[in-house]
């Protein structure tokens, strides 16, 4: 539950922001920093999620602190779309609704357990392959690949396996890579 008042935001809360705010950046494709611009995002996120401050301060220290991710953000943006031209933006907060088979250890689109999930955002490319990208909040608890399992962090893996099951509205394709983007450092 959300917290009746509090000075800061709950992690809930300033997630979704983060999100949203990088929701913002790729569907408007705005990839050149502008002080204005995020100002405007942020504005309408905080009218979005209600979000009040009592104090200008506390306004100023948000905005400042989502303003350095949109930066961070928008210089990774740059570069990606600059390193792989041929990428294309064809999904964020791309919907899996599927159902998990437990003895097959797949996606199933009729039999197991119902699974639902929401794939921060996935590009594809000329040749029809996804890359998938996870935004977080802080670099806690990320892994490489070959610790997955080991780390029992398996969030993109299982996106993986549902984009190329064909459990989401995209055409099931190969998932190339799967990253993680962390918002703060």
């Amino acid at each position: 539950s959300l917290p009746d008042l509090d000075l800061d935001l709950d992690h809930l809360t300033t997630g979704r922001v983060m999100h949203s705010l990088f929701e913002k950046i790729v569907q408007n494709k705005s990839f050149i920093y502008e002080s204005e611009v995020i100002d405007q995002y942020l504005n309408e996120i905080c009218e979005e999620y209600k979000i009040i401050f009592f104090e200008d301060f506390l306004k100023n220290n948000f905005f400042q602190r989502y303003h350095k991710m949109a930066e961070n953000f928008i210089l990774f943006e740059s570069n990606w779309r600059k390193d792989f031209p041929e990428t294309q933006t064809v999904g964020t907060e791309l919907r899996i609704k599927s159902f998990w088979n437990t003895e097959e250890k797949n996606f199933d689109h009729s039999v197991g357990q119902a699974f639902f999930g929401s794939i921060d955002r996935v590009d594809k490319d000329e040749q029809g392959q996804y890359v998938i990208l996870d935004y977080k909040s802080s670099g806690a608890g990320q892994t490489n690949h070959g610790s997955w399992v080991k780390n029992k962090k398996l969030q993109l893996a299982l996106y993986a396996m549902a984009i190329e099951a064909g459990a989401t509205s995209l055409p099931a394709g190969p998932v190339e890579g799967a990253f993680y983007f962390n918002g703060k450092d």
